[in-house]
């Protein structure tokens, strides 16, 4: 049996379930966040403006899709790399919640789906790191957004959010560095990460030192 890639219609649904499948076994509360989160992201690719992301032409050609097609243009007439390429802009007004725990489920949704579409992208070889480095400024500029909007009164909040960002954060480091290739396996990567290359580094004798006051 021969495999096929996944149709448009497949990877949209794929995605909306991966993002609610990250609720799994949290409270409602959590659950309906991500729910919502999935909604904005079809919100997302059903209305985004494209033209200053891939131009005026391409743009046009969209529009015109969304209007023969309907909900699910997108995927299926610019694909994959095109979703990809405008990630970006779903961590940008009007598309990032207003600070709160919605926006803090929209910016690990979207890290998180960083990491499911470099592998989908890899396997359909329409990687390209530049754009992945892209969403990576935007989740930054995101947080920042969000750590620059809290008082100092909930210092023991800001504490919290940012060691969940860090350890999202390294988890998708370590991904890539299967996904790339560079380690064969995720216990790899973290046993690199654990066990650092020593480095020999030539230091310079102090001049300086009076040894006459030894």
């Amino acid at each position: 049996m021969i495999a096929t890639a996944p149709s448009a219609h497949d990877l949209a649904l794929g995605m909306r379930q991966f993002i609610i499948d990250q609720a799994g076994g949290r409270t409602g509360e959590t659950v309906e966040r991500y729910v919502r989160a999935a909604d904005d992201l079809e919100a997302f690719m059903n209305s985004v403006d494209v033209e200053s992301w891939l131009g005026a032409e391409i743009a046009a050609h969209l529009d015109a899709e969304r209007r023969r097609l309907g909900p699910g243009a997108f995927i299926v007439t610019l694909g994959l790399a095109s979703l990809i390429r405008v990630l970006p802009a779903f961590l940008a007004n009007p598309w990032l919640p207003p600070p709160g725990a919605q926006r803090r489920t929209h910016r690990s949704v979207v890290r998180r789906l960083k990491t499911r579409l470099r592998l989908e992208a890899s396997q359909r070889g329409c990687l390209r790191r530049e754009d992945f480095a892209a969403i990576e400024r935007a989740l930054g500029h995101a947080y920042s957004q969000d750590y620059a909007d809290r008082t100092a009164g909930r210092a023991g909040m800001v504490t919290c959010t940012v060691t969940l960002d860090l350890v999202e954060h390294l988890v998708d480091r370590l991904l890539e560095g299967v996904t790339e290739g560079r380690y064969e396996t995720l216990d790899e990567a973290i046993s690199a990460r654990l066990n650092p290359v020593q480095v020999t580094v030539w230091r310079e004798p102090e001049e300086h030192w009076d040894h006459r006051g030894w």
